[in-house]
């Protein structure tokens, strides 16, 4: 969902945003750069945030807060679409600039947690493998984020915003719900035989038990 950020936000920025800023048009590709900067800026509150709450705030919880922030992006720019719908005004670029925002936040909680869960639960020889998977899948997500936009010719801005709040509030509400489950369902296992180091030989000799 993140990728939107590539693709109609920008648009968004360039055709319904007011980019006059003492006499300058800010270029509306400018925007693209607002994600990367809340990133450096909220990452060190975040992993402030993890220590102090330690076990607490469990990784199912991690991922439902993410998805909670990207879910709240979506709806924050249903919102501004629904407002704008047939209007033809400008909005405020600080519209634009809150959701991205919210989309860094989320970005900042799912994609840490996404690799230290990875390499939690992994067995020790297929940590490096489950890590790839984890990029995998976040590439199968950006490509199927990339054909969705072709709803956005299809839909109204506003319906297309709210089905993507949908579905990011939906899923943070189904990892709220089965949190526990899934963490007995990744339960960490025992930590398996390093890669290289010799099996030790039993001591016990071999042969019939003594009567």
């Amino acid at each position: 969902m993140v990728g939107q950020a590539g693709s109609m936000l920008p648009l968004f920025a360039k055709q319904s945003t007011d980019r006059g800023f003492l006499g300058f048009t800010l270029p509306a590709s400018w925007f693209q750069s607002a994600i990367p900067f809340f990133m450096l800026l909220v990452a060190p509150i975040f992993a402030y945030a993890w220590v102090r709450l330690g076990a607490r705030l469990s990784t199912p919880g991690k991922f439902a807060l993410g998805l909670f922030f990207a879910g709240a992006s979506f709806s924050l720019m249903m919102s501004v679409a629904a407002a704008m719908a047939g209007t033809g005004v400008l909005v405020s670029p600080l519209w634009l600039v809150a959701v991205f925002f919210l989309q860094a936040c989320g970005e900042v909680v799912i994609g840490p947690v996404a690799m230290s869960a990875a390499a939690e639960v992994a067995p020790r020889e297929y940590v490096g493998r489950v890590i790839g998977l984890v990029w995998l899948f976040s590439a199968l997500g950006a490509g199927l984020g990339a054909q969705a936009v072709r709803l956005g010719d299809a839909l109204p801005p506003d319906y297309y915003y709210l089905g993507q709040g949908i579905v990011a509030l939906a899923a943070a509400a189904a990892m709220m719900l089965f949190g526990r489950r899934l963490r007995e369902a990744f339960a960490i296992r025992p930590a398996s035989r390093p890669i290289g180091q010799p099996v030790r030989e039993s001591s016990t000799a071999i042969g019939p038990a003594p009567h």
